[in-house]
Formats: C-alpha cells, sequence, structure tokens
C-alpha cells in the first residue's frame, strides 16, 4: 500500500469522529497494532476488547469493526468517544456506565501504545490519547448534620405510623442516630406492643 494510500486512509477515519455520524466506505484493512493489543491479552479480555470497540462502531456507523483502522485515532477523537459514550444512547437511551467508558478509554490507550511501538505514533500523541480523562462520574452531595429536633420530629412521626413501616422506619433512624437511640427505643417498643394488641 502506497503512503497516499495510508494517508487517504487515515483521513477518512479520522473524519468519521470531527463530522456528523455517516459510515465510512472503503475502510482500510486493519493493520497489526490493533492485533497485537488484542492478542497480547487473555481470551476473555479480547472478547470484552473486541465489544467495546463494537459499541464505539455502532455509535459512529462504522460498518466492520474488524476492519476499521483504530489505530489511527488521535487524542481529539478518542476524546469525543469519551463524550459521546456519556451520553444516553441506544434503545435504553441510558449514558455508558462509568467502567465501560474507562474500559474503552483503556482499550484506546492499549491500541496507542502498541501504535507507538510500531513506530505508527508519535510518543507525543501517544501521551495526548493516555491524558484524554477517565471518567469520574457524578459524586453525590456531602450530608448535613441533623439537629435533635428534626431526629425528634422524625421519632414522632413514625411513632404516629401503628404498621410496620413505622416500626421499620423508627427503627433505622435509631440504628443511623446513636444520640437520639433512648428516645426512639421506647418508641418502636411502644409501637411493637401496640402492633401485637390489634392482632
Amino acid at each position: 500500500m502506497s503512503t497516499d494510500q495510508t494517508d487517504q486512509g487515515a483521513a477518512r477515519s479520522l473524519a468519521l469522529f470531527d463530522g456528523p455520524s455517516r459510515p465510512m466506505t472503503g475502510p482500510e484493512p486493519l493493520t497489526d497494532p490493533v492485533y497485537a493489543y488484542v492478542e497480547s491479552l487473555a481470551p476473555a479480555s479480547q472478547e470484552a476488547v473486541w465489544k467495546r470497540l463494537r459499541t464505539v462502531a455502532r455509535l459512529f456507523d462504522i460498518a466492520d469493526p474488524a476492519t476499521f483502522p483504530w489505530h489511527h485515532l488521535r487524542a481529539a477523537q478518542v476524546a469525543r468517544i469519551r463524550q459521546r459514550l456519556m451520553q444516553p444512547y441506544g434503545p435504553a437511551h441510558k449514558r455508558a456506565a462509568l467502567a465501560t467508558v474507562n474500559l474503552t478509554l483503556a482499550v484506546f490507550r492499549g491500541i496507542a501504545r502498541e501504535a507507538r511501538n510500531a513506530n505508527a505514533l508519535s510518543d507525543e500523541e501517544y501521551r495526548r490519547i493516555c491524558e484524554v480523562k477517565a471518567d469520574k462520574g457524578e459524586r453525590l452531595p456531602r450530608g448535613r448534620a441533623v439537629p435533635t429536633g428534626e431526629l425528634t420530629a422524625l421519632v414522632r412521626a413514625c411513632a404516629r405510623d401503628r404498621g410496620p413501616a413505622g416500626v421499620r422506619d423508627a427503627a433505622m433512624l435509631a440504628a443511623l442516630y446513636t444520640e437520639v437511640s433512648w428516645l426512639l427505643i421506647v418508641s418502636v417498643r411502644q409501637m411493637i406492643l401496640f402492633v401485637a394488641r390489634i392482632q
């Protein structure tokens, strides 16, 4: 294959991730870096890699992930893949799980490492691909201290609920907030006695 053909194949590959999603015509045959990476893994991991590549291929209308030259991707395209995975997609219209996004990034880092080893990728571009940030997910907001008066009001609400839910909720509060356990223990005992009487 001539240098011009290789450059044209690389340009087509990169254009897929820069423009609107569209099928690729005439993919360049897959070359060694992708297979070198896949073959360095255990069989179960190999299947996981192909699964990730198939998912990305579907998102970007790539007809055959096995023949797409993934090793031509650069940091900007890998970052775009990451961003796309973090948006809702597929029949369930959900974003990819945090672990799925990070596994996909690890796959592209592995392919990039093999491409660098084969002198098909510069050290600088490899470093940039490795610097594409992992998905850290959304952290839940910090909790707050609940004043004793508020806890007491919660306990009284549990005491007013004479059903099993009231007993359950009071027991949960007792387990979570030891400073009002004495009040909760009394309330739970009273509710248990009440429930026993009406059964």
